[in-house]
């Protein structure tokens, strides 16, 4: 005896495609983003570092199979325990991209909340023999996920970063006085050591600016990541290759 099954699901032939908006996917990924801000902000560890450590733990998690692994390490870890792990996670990521086997320094390294996590007395010999898959999948999480996830956080690290440097400059500079803004000096700047510095005309100021290996970056991107909500103003020729 034969019997019809009712298509529940969408046809895929149908060509739907689902839009999925910038709010919508931070949300979703709303744990992964608290952790990164762990990472950066309380830990002060580097952003591109922190974004490699993210994409990492997104291939342990599913390596291990334990789906809300991330979400227990936000939990349930201390400081100490992710800056930790974040560490070893670090050493693995240099171990992989090294095509040689790393020299004796590296192997003596233990790596045990990582062989807690995965319940497996995992080595960088363990690693290492994956290290194909892994950089394809590390670097598929860097793409599809850590650089859309974190981009707000990271443009608000960046620019509050150099907007306390500076004032931390000004403060060192002037003292801890607030001057009024009519009595900063315009036409040339003064070091501790009184050796004026006159601005450079602006054709004669180059922003050079470094990018990861195997992630392109147009100049359209460039344009609108540095005047969206500043007031650069960028005159042509913009970048030169």
């Amino acid at each position: 005896m034969s019997s019809t099954i009712p298509q529940i699901l969408p046809n895929p032939d149908l060509g739907f495609k689902v839009i999925v908006t910038k709010e919508e996917f931070n949300l979703f990924h709303n744990i992964d983003r608290q952790l990164f801000i762990r990472l950066v902000l309380e830990l002060g560890r580097e952003i591109s570092e922190s974004i490699n450590v993210m994409a990492f733990l997104m291939c342990i998690e599913m390596i291990s199979k334990e789906f809300n692994l991330v979400a227990k390490i936000l939990k349930h870890w201390s400081n100490v325990m992710l800056n930790m792990l974040a560490d070893e996670a670090v050493f693995i990521l240099d171990c992989i991209v090294s095509s040689p086997y790393p020299n004796d320094c590296v192997r003596e390294k233990k790596l045990p909340l990582i062989q807690h996590i995965l319940h497996h007395n995992a080595t960088f010999e363990f690693f290492h023999e994956k290290r194909l898959e892994l950089i394809t999948d590390v670097t598929k999480y860097i793409n599809e996920v850590c650089i859309r996830a974190f981009t707000d956080i990271i443009e608000h690290v960046i620019y509050n970063g150099v907007t306390e440097q500076q004032e931390l400059y000004r403060a060192n500079l002037y003292g801890t006085a607030s001057l009024p803004t009519h009595m900063l000096p315009q036409a040339a700047y003064y070091t501790p050591n009184d050796c004026p510095i006159v601005p450079q005309e602006i054709d004669d100021r180059t922003l050079f600016i470094t990018f990861s290996r195997g992630y392109p970056v147009s100049e359209n991107e460039l344009r609108y990541f540095f005047s969206r909500g500043r007031s650069f103003n960028f005159r042509h020729p913009l970048i030169h290759l």
